[in-house]
């Protein structure tokens, strides 16, 4: 998915001037691109690979979370600059690492470390033309641009899809997908407020469009192509959710699959979705950077991929080390999320989580009623950024708070206001205040969205 919206990304300027039959013709040839790139015979090998350790004893797959440690970090600690120095710093031999229980030997390191020297966490050992620039951001709107290779991608898809295989999704699913990406303009008024990649059988429904005028139209499309699965955002899927259950009204056909990801699944969420489509939700946690991949697993629970990255939770949080992408290492990286474990593990050793405390987005209100969630992605090209904070007072009206790192120009701020714009309509009114920190509440973790809580009551 990451590789198909940052396509998208890059052709924004002529996607918009397209009209939606063109639109759909061209998110097509990019998932048809997509498709022949990703999932060729060397996906096929390594989703074979991540079936066959589905089926290891707990031994074998801790056995082998040792060694991938024992290999990444060798290879970090001599192909990259940050790391090199680290060692040496430490005065620390890298072949004392020996697993997974000697990682705590070394720091953490932060989002905000990486992002003030990316080139420094960029390994000599993997050539320019085999890394894919990527990029994410977080809950304080703090953007990361990072490297990663082709077969770091596959890697992370064979996992999503094993964890797909366990609930009998399977490749060539047509799925109805909730994104927080402008596919469509947040100006339209009148249908389709979906787009269609039709080689990946993905139908994308516009998060900017979870309003009461235009939810009814989801309906009638939904009913239409009888879609089996749907996908998304927590928050995005329970607003439509709640439209359902607030109107009375229900698909005429029924859902097999809802999954969600990219946020927390609040039990709220969780029962409103259930009311509204006859389906338990289930869920998933991981991160661009794949530093730590959590899946839901058929008995309800989330746990562990321990086959993919070397996830540690320290003091209540999420510290995780991406051994899938010897390109651009990450050594115990704080993810800036929550997480606890309860002791107890699968056949293969996966470690059961209790709870999970990450993303947890809150949303702006549009002039039309409209609910728009995920916003960090307005921040994801930022990099001259260092913290971003979106506070509505009005409907209709956002002030968008910055702390700038030095480089920051106008011409970012307009780039900025044009994104923005993209994601929340024309007839926002958008303004840009700098300060020097974003506040933060008792709990340490700043919300992406401070609102009036006044605004929320009469939402």
């Amino acid at each position: 998915m990451t590789m198909f919206l940052n396509h998208v990304d890059k052709l924004a300027g002529l996607y918009r001037r397209l009209p939606p039959f063109a639109q759909d013709i061209g998110l097509s040839a990019v998932g048809l691109h997509v498709r022949l790139v990703r999932y060729n015979r060397a996906y096929d090998r390594l989703f074979q690979e991540a079936a066959v350790r589905d089926g290891w004893s707990a031994e074998r797959t801790r056995s082998h979370l040792d060694e991938q440690v024992r290999r990444f970090v060798l290879h970090a600690a001599a192909t990259v600059p940050y790391y090199r120095d680290l060692f040496r710093t430490l005065r620390l031999d890298p072949r004392e690492i020996g697993g997974f229980d000697d990682l705590p030997r070394l720091p953490t390191v932060s989002k905000a470390a990486v992002q003030e020297a990316p080139e420094r966490f960029l390994s000599e050992a993997v050539p320019t033309w085999l890394r894919i620039r990527s990029h994410t951001s977080g809950t304080t709107g703090t953007a990361l641009q990072f490297y990663t290779t082709m077969d770091a991608i596959r890697r992370q898809w064979a996992v999503w899809w094993r964890y797909r295989g366990w609930h009998g999704i399977y490749p060539g699913t047509e799925v109805a997908i909730f994104r927080a990406l402008p596919l469509v303009p947040a100006a339209q008024a009148e249908p389709p407020f979906w787009r269609r990649n039709r080689p990946g059988k993905e139908l994308y429904l516009s998060a900017a469009h979870l309003a009461p005028q235009y939810m009814t139209h989801f309906v009638d499309e939904l009913n239409r192509r009888q879609v089996p699965w749907m996908h998304g955002y927590p928050s995005c899927i329970a607003a439509f959710a709640a439209y359902l259950v607030d109107r009375g009204r229900k698909l005429d056909y029924p859902l097999r699959w809802i999954t969600t990801g990219s946020e927390n699944l609040g039990v709220r969420q969780q029962q409103l979705i259930e009311q509204a489509f006859g389906v338990r939700p289930i869920n998933r946690y991981g991160l661009n950077e794949a530093v730590a991949n959590i899946s839901e697993q058929t008995d309800g629970a989330l746990y562990v991929d321990e086959d993919f990255a070397a996830v540690e939770f320290v003091d209540g949080r999420i510290v995780g080390t991406n051994l899938a992408n010897p390109a651009f290492p990450l050594i115990r990286y704080e993810t800036g999320d929550g997480g606890t474990v309860d002791g107890a593990r699968d056949r293969r050793g996966r470690r059961r989580v209790a709870a999970l405390d990450g993303r947890s987005d809150d949303y702006v209100i549009r002039r039309d009623g409209a609910r728009l969630g995920r916003l960090d992605r307005i921040f994801q090209d930022c990099v001259h950024v260092r913290e971003a904070q979106i506070h509505q007072q009005r409907i209709g009206e956002v002030t968008l708070k910055l702390v700038r790192r030095p480089g920051y120009t106008e011409k970012e701020e307009r780039a900025l206001l044009a994104v923005a714009g993209d994601y929340l309509g024309a007839d926002t009114a958008i303004a840009v205040e700098y300060v020097d920190r974003i506040e933060r509440p008792a709990s340490g973790k700043p919300r992406l969205v401070v609102a009036d809580p006044a605004l929320r009551a009469e939402g």
